[in-house]
């Protein structure tokens, strides 16, 4: 349970990165300084490896759906 935990936890921060990025990119506004000044905050923000928006993520750990 733990583990599932955790990986939904990551994808999660994955995720807000993500939409960060596209949202800034439509502003025009410098993508990696917006999450560079958030991730400073170290009391909100308890680690920054997962807030970094970029490519997709994935890999065996993390839980799959699968088919009926």
């Amino acid at each position: 349970m733990i583990k599932y935990i955790s990986n939904s936890w990551h994808a999660v921060k994955v995720a807000f990165a993500n939409e960060i990025g596209t949202l800034a990119h439509e502003l025009k506004v410098d993508t990696e300084a917006v999450m560079e000044m958030f991730v400073s905050d170290t009391k909100l923000n308890i680690s920054s490896a997962y807030l970094k928006p970029g490519f997709a993520f994935g890999g065996s750990c993390l839980p799959k759906i699968c088919g009926p």
